[in-house]
């Protein structure tokens, strides 16, 4: 009783340890003021200027026929920074290049060069360093339109401290950033471990599928939503977000290829391969610039809406059987996370949309694809734990059906069946071997006067102790009623002479007055050289000419006693 109060308290501290961190993480206090410059911007467009007006509404009072090339110009106070160690400005941009100027003096600029070129911009968050020591100064911000409506819903800019700003930025995204990153790290974990089960069995296969599309929406949930700015370059993050969004319909495909049976898995297939292929020819456009890859985005929503569609009309086929024969138990498990994750992108495109063309859904267009995520890897891990429980179960399974294969039941010897496969394989060795025949003697004498039973003990005492003598330098064998065969490879290593005259010890000790039964054994040794040329038959051939040599003298000698 005491052992489980201690035990239910540390296991109540350790809880609250955790909760406590995790709460920890979620909570974000910064060590200096975060400016968040919502209010007090005047903003300048096609010689227009709109006073005093609030962030989140510019997209009211900009008109909506916006085009590349346009330039926005924003201007706002912004207070002193004495007392920041590092002063930084964050904003975030949408296909814009942009230039920084405090009072008209220029601190830094990001893709005047690609605007020029009418090369593609990304979206992405910018941290900009701030000069320190200001009192009261003006910040310009110019953005540069590098595509159609690219100024609607601009992200508040704030000033601070910059390690408060990537903190807070950090923050407001922790299930995000989490849950991707636990996807990534999950599926190349699983990856690796479902590659080295892979030559074993054709089953691991779904997994493998499965964690690459872990791995997949992983990456699309961090560039989506801009969190790889300190890993890769704004423009790029972009390319790739919808490079993977135009390529999840292949990672869906493929899964759903590995859950089904028959002539479909060559048409999932083809259409995976179409995907990559459509992919490519995008890839090349957007690399040579004739046609930048936002451009496909009602394509790909297109696209990925029917393969939604399709995933979820199959998986609801298989988890319930519906015209659908010989559907494992592990399809099912793996089909029912790929229904939830289907059934969140489903949600997510015409919020996904919303947000890309300029409106604001909300958190929900964020985290909905992720928790559908979380669900198919708890899927996975569960497909997994049940792939690993009916291996070991199978390999005991084999195991058990190898022991009866090649076990003798009344001795626990191998059998003739283990002895023949043994001396073919000795017959491609190299070195020189040994086989040893043995025969118990008097086994029926035993059998005939003191019964079945009797000769049996004969036959495993005797078994048991021949067994036990010759250990792992050599394998033994039951052959026939009363015949045992020893095989000894790499012979030069091990001393036979000793092995056999400690077994002939051994075996004679069994012998009492108590025990009517009288324990012997017959035996000889034939060497792979006392038969150069010859295959492992004729050496045992020679080692059973030898044993009954040994076994008519045992005779002479018993009737001269």
């Amino acid at each position: 009783m005491k052992s489980k109060i201690i035990g239910a308290a540390v296991s109540l501290i350790i809880l609250t340890i955790i909760l406590t961190v995790f709460f920890k993480l979620l909570v974000f206090e910064p060590v200096d003021e975060i400016n968040v410059m919502e209010t007090g911007w005047v903003a300048e467009y096609r010689g227009t200027k709109y006073q005093g007006f609030r962030m989140s509404d510019i997209g009211d009072i900009l008109p909506n026929n916006m085009v590349r090339g346009d330039v926005l110009t924003l201007t706002h106070e912004i207070e002193g920074t004495n007392s920041l160690s590092f002063p930084t400005l964050l904003i975030k941009t949408q296909y814009c290049a942009y230039d920084v100027s405090v009072d008209d003096k220029l601190i830094e600029s990001f893709g005047i060069e690609d605007f020029s070129m009418g090369n593609f911009i990304g979206c992405g968050f910018h941290f900009v360093s701030l000069p320190r020591g200001m009192d009261e100064h003006m910040l310009t911000i110019r953005l540069y339109e590098g595509e159609n409506n690219a100024f609607s819903g601009i992200y508040t800019p704030r000033t601070g401290n910059y390690s408060d700003l990537e903190g807070e930025l950090m923050h407001s995204s922790v299930l995000i950033i989490n849950i991707a990153y636990f996807l990534i790290c999950f599926g190349a974990v699983f990856l690796i471990i479902a590659f080295l089960f892979s030559s074993a069995t054709r089953a691991v296969h779904a997994q493998m599928a499965g964690t690459i599309l872990c791995i997949h929406i992983g990456l699309w949930v961090l560039f989506y939503n801009n969190l790889a700015y300190n890993v890769i370059r704004t423009n790029n993050t972009t390319f790739y977000e919808y490079l993977l969004l135009l390529l999840l319909p292949a990672s869906l495909f493929m899964m759903m290829s590995f859950l089904v049976r028959g002539k479909i898995i060559k048409v999932l297939r083809r259409i995976v391969l179409a995907d990559v292929l459509l992919g490519a020819a995008v890839v090349f456009l957007h690399v040579r610039n004739i046609v930048h890859i936002r451009s496909f985005r009602g394509i790909n929503y297109v696209i990925l809406t029917l393969t939604v569609l399709f995933s979820i009309v199959l998986n609801y086929r298989i988890m319930f059987n519906k015209t659908l024969k010989r559907v494992s138990r592990s399809a099912k498990i793996l089909s029912a996370g790929l229904e939830i994750l289907s059934l969140s992108l489903l949600l997510s495109i015409p919020l996904y949309m919303m947000k890309q063309y300029g409106s604001q859904p909300g958190g929900l267009a964020d985290t909905i694809v992720p928790i559908g995520s979380l669900a198919f890897a708890t899927a996975m891990l569960l497909n997994f734990l049940l792939f690993v429980t009916e291996s070991y179960s199978r390999r005991d399974e084999y195991a058990f059906l190898e022991r009866m294969a090649y076990s003798d039941g009344l001795t626990m010897l191998s059998n003739r069946a283990m002895a023949d496969a043994m001396l073919e394989e000795i017959d491609n060795a190299d070195y020189d071997y040994c086989i040893i025949s043995m025969d118990i003697n008097g086994l029926k004498k035993v059998n005939d006067e003191l019964g079945h039973e009797s000769g049996d003990q004969l036959l495993k005492r005797v078994s048991a102790v021949v067994s036990e003598t010759f250990g792992k330098k050599g394998v033994i064998c039951r052959v026939g009623g009363d015949e045992l065969l020893g095989i000894i490879e790499d012979s030069d290593r091990v001393d036979v002479d000793t092995i056999i005259h400690n077994m002939t010890i051994r075996v004679n000790s069994l012998n009492t007055e108590q025990d009517p039964i009288k324990y012997s054994i017959s035996y000889g040794v034939a060497y792979r050289h006392d038969c150069p040329g010859e295959d492992s038959h004729a050496v045992y051939m020679l080692a059973d000419r030898r044993m009954y040599e040994f076994k008519r003298q045992y005779y002479r000698n018993l009737m001269r006693d």
